[in-house]
């Protein structure tokens, strides 16, 4: 067996997941963002347990609040890959920037 299974089982029997984060779609005051989104949703669902950490790539100074074209960009991105109504999907914000504007 390999090695990602042997762990994928042991994560299993003691009940425990792993989260892979990543900022995968540009957000508040960055245009841009290093990861492939569809790249990184299709490697965490082949991993056995894991369970992405889907996030927005921000700018912390004075960038702006999270708009509702971020929002939709990351249902956009959930729905595409079958992830739009699953437990296992996270959503990492951040929140000094969610704070700024609360409403998407």
């Amino acid at each position: 067996a390999s090695l990602d299974a042997y762990y994928a089982r042991l994560l299993r029997s003691r009940k425990q997941t792993v989260w892979l984060n990543a900022d995968v779609l540009p957000g508040p005051g960055l245009p841009t963002c290093a990861f492939d989104a569809d790249d990184f949703v299709r490697t965490c669902r082949r991993l056995d347990g894991a369970i992405p950490s889907l996030g927005w790539r921000c700018d912390v100074g004075l960038a702006g609040a999270y708009s509702d074209e971020d929002a939709d960009a990351m249902l956009a991105l959930v729905r595409k890959h079958g992830l739009a109504t699953s437990p296992a999907v996270v959503f990492a914000a951040n929140l000094r920037i969610a704070l700024r504007d609360p409403r998407p």
